[in-house]
């Protein structure tokens, strides 16, 4: 959850630096804007080549190969360089594509249930996290000042009232569960309005590509889309009551739906047997005035063939025997066959 994000990479980024970069330039970096341009590459900062961490296991492996004379001093300082070498370019990677350099990251730790204590200092991240919505325009800057009046009272009136706040465990709770209960009123409807928003912000497609997983594992021939939402509902349940099925209550409501399930199985087959013959029906009478329709447009064109060539032989015999009659007729033949045309 990016509430917690700074924190952890904060931690990530500051063990990777302890095993490389001398204490007091660490120590130096006292915010965590400053940890994020530290200069890892100025060989100044670094601890002698000797001091670099191993960690436990490899040193002692080092020591060992070193007493049985197995391996040189060179070889140690050789091996000692390139770990150096490798985290310097692992953290700078790190850092280099981190969020932390975001600063709507940098200051979502202000919605941090365990940190809520510090009301100036969170005050100031929740504006200018409202800076950085704004210039997204997810936020109107018109209602502001009603957020950041909400969020202190939220502060004052919840947050450092309630030891839920200070009690709260990630691991064991939700942290989307938590602001809903305790931000979702009227009293706080603005901030509840934000909250949400950050609390849908991605941080990654490790979820879906894992939906895509357990896609695959219940995927079997011949199952539609029905098949899959439902197996993925089941598979959703389990894993949200800890990922095994002796955790699940068998309840008198959930008896009730087994019992009835084949029940409603052969109603649907018998729903879905009855819409497939009416839309067979329907297509069987669009057809047929289809049909019709074309049977109708053939009888036409005979029709008007004939009255053209009706028209034709009257025009000629009129201009034989200089007949005026025989002119209107054929000119009230052709006129007929127009509106056939036309129709």
């Amino acid at each position: 959850m990016l509430f917690f994000l700074q924190e952890d990479l904060k931690k990530i980024v500051n063990l990777l630096l302890q095993l490389f970069v001398l204490s007091k330039n660490l120590n130096t970096a006292t915010t965590l804007q400053k940890l994020l341009y530290l200069d890892i590459n100025n060989p100044k900062i670094h601890k002698p080549i000797e001091n670099i961490d191993l960690g436990f296991s490899a040193e002692k492996e080092v020591q060992s190969l070193h007493v049985s004379k197995k391996i040189s001093d060179r070889q140690i300082f050789d091996l000692r360089m390139d770990c150096k070498k490798f985290m310097k370019k692992l953290t700078m990677r790190l850092l280099q594509k981190s969020p932390l350099r975001y600063s709507i990251v940098r200051n979502l730790s202000c919605l941090d249930p365990r940190n809520m204590t510090d009301k100036k200092k969170f005050l100031n991240k929740i504006n200018r996290i409202l800076n950085s919505m704004i210039e997204a325009k997810h936020v109107d800057e018109n209602v502001c000042d009603e957020i950041l009046m909400e969020f202190e009272d939220y502060l004052d009136n919840v947050a450092l009232k309630h030891s839920d706040f200070s009690e709260f465990s990630p691991e064991n709770s939700r942290v989307d569960e938590f602001f809903y209960e305790t931000t979702n009123t009227n009293k706080y409807r603005n901030l509840w309005k934000v909250v949400e928003m950050l609390l849908l912000l991605s941080h990654g497609q490790a979820t879906v590509e894992k939906g895509f997983s357990i896609n695959k594992k219940v995927e079997v021939e011949n199952m539609k889309e029905l098949s899959y939402v439902s197996q993925r509902l089941v598979c959703d349940y389990i894993n949200s009551t800890g990922d095994s099925i002796h955790n699940i209550k068998i309840t008198n409501i959930m008896r009730a739906y087994v019992s009835n399930a084949r029940q409603k199985y052969m109603k649907y087959l018998e729903d879905q047997k009855l819409l497939s013959s009416q839309n067979k029906k329907r297509k069987s009478l669009t057809s047929d005035e289809i049909q019709e329709l074309k049977n109708k447009k053939i009888c036409l064109e005979k029709d008007m063939k004939a009255l053209i060539k009706s028209a034709d032989e009257f025009a000629e015999k009129a201009e034989e025997n200089n007949d005026v009659t025989s002119i209107c007729k054929s000119n009230s033949l052709r006129r007929s066959a127009k509106a056939k045309k036309i129709t």
